[in-house]
Order: C-alpha cells, then sequence, then structure tokens
C-alpha cells in the first residue's frame, strides 16, 4: 500500500515552542548541534534558532508535505539565513573553478 491520495494531517506533536528551548539549552552545549529526526511543521529548529547566539540544527523528516513549511518556519527565525541540503549541494555543483568546496550549513 502506497500513500497516494492520502492527506497529510498536522503533527501529532504540537510543543510550546518556550519549552523546546528550555529543553534544547538543557541539552546542547553551547554552539552545539541540535539533531531533530522528526521535524514535522520545524518548532525545534525554531527554538534552537531563536536561542541566545542560536546553535545549529539539523533536521529530518520523511514526509515531503511538511518540509516546506519547517524550512519557511525556520528559515524566517534565521532571517533567511537556514540553508537547505539540496540548496548547499546545488551552490558547491555551481562552483566557478569546477572544484569540489566545504560550505557552511548555516
Amino acid at each position: 500500500m502506497g500513500w497516494e491520495g492520502i492527506t497529510p494531517t498536522p503533527p501529532e506533536a504540537v510543543k510550546p515552542i518556550n519549552l523546546i528551548r528550555w529543553l534544547v539549552r538543557l541539552v546542547t552545549p553551547p554552539g552545539g548541534l541540535v539533531v531533530d529526526p522528526y521535524v514535522g511543521s520545524g518548532t525545534t529548529g525554531v527554538a534552537a534558532m531563536r536561542e541566545e547566539g542560536g546553535f545549529r540544527f539539523l533536521g529530518i523528516e520523511r514526509d515531503p508535505e511538511y518540509v516546506p513549511i519547517a524550512v519557511a518556519r525556520i528559515r524566517h527565525v534565521a532571517g533567511g539565513q537556514y540553508r537547505t541540503p539540496a540548496e548547499i549541494a546545488t551552490e558547491a555543483a555551481a562552483a566557478p573553478d569546477g572544484q569540489p568546496k566545504q560550505l557552511p550549513l548555516f
């Protein structure tokens, strides 16, 4: 059975951003990387970006319906500075000298 014809529902784990900000501070060292394997609408990414000095964030989401929602929310909080892996790969492929280069995620 495939996913054809199935309408995605809103994420079931709705969480207050201030709670997630507190949890991010509790378990992530300064300048650390926050990894969320179930991004949904991006609440953890938003919380990580809102913290003083910000944290780096890596989000993973299997449902393509939620990805644009999460990216838009995180990008808004990050002042437009958040780039997806696809955007980074596209920029790397466009290197004028043809040499691979290391690019920052954020």
